[in-house]
């Protein structure tokens, strides 16, 4: 049974996330909080394996609950909710240690699929965050432990990996820079193949997490 802690001030909002949830027989919701304070100490009582957490809370956010619980707990997941997505929000709480970052108006069995990707050991983000389109996305957790000093990645793949970050595609990487597409196009690939990841938006996610953007 995945146990799921809900944060949120909008008491209609927690409630009905609460029954679409529980529509999985999976999934039990442990807990709902109010605020991201109240959340980091329902966390230390009810040990949920899931925070589903709204980004902008009075009081304490999203971000700064993270921060809190991550701080005492950090095999607890944390999936945040957001209606929108900027650059400083997406790098704080990447960098803060979150394990999703997903839409409001995300789909019940999407949010279903999210919560249980979650909690098998991936990461999951909303296509909007990358600037992609589709469907959630769903990449390997392994990336929390990778550290950027332990490649020798140079100049121009760092600088790759930024615009890519930015959701650019390999045309306008390859303008932004003066390189020809297919230049951009195999650094690409050899980054993919040096870090073991699968897809661009595991290198955009590898490159916030590492402080490349």
């Amino acid at each position: 049974m995945i146990k799921v802690l809900i944060v949120d001030d909008e008491r209609i909002l927690t409630e009905s996330l609460k029954v679409i949830i529980e529509q999985d027989i999976d999934i039990n919701v442990v807990g709902i909080a109010d605020n991201g304070f109240q959340a980091a100490d329902m966390v230390e009582k009810f040990k949920p394996d899931i925070v589903l957490m709204d980004l902008k809370m009075p009081e304490c956010d999203g971000i700064e609950s993270t921060k809190l619980i991550k701080q005492k707990n950090k095999t607890i997941k944390i999936i945040i909710m957001s209606t929108n997505c900027t650059n400083t929000d997406i790098s704080e709480t990447i960098s803060n240690g979150v394990n999703g970052y997903i839409m409001k108006d995300i789909f019940p069995d999407e949010l279903i699929m999210a919560i249980k990707s979650v909690q098998s050991g991936l990461n999951v983000f909303d296509p909007s965050v990358f600037n992609n389109k589709g469907g959630i996305v769903v990449t390997r957790s392994k990336l929390d432990t990778k550290n950027i000093l332990d490649f020798e990645l140079n100049d121009r793949e760092k600088i790759i990996l930024k615009l890519i970050s930015e959701g650019k595609d390999n045309k306008q990487i390859a303008e932004s820079i003066d390189l020809s597409v297919g230049t951009v196009a195999n650094t690409i690939s050899n980054m993919l193949k040096t870090l073991n990841l699968d897809n661009r938006i595991s290198l955009a996610v590898y490159a916030v997490k590492n402080g490349l953007v």
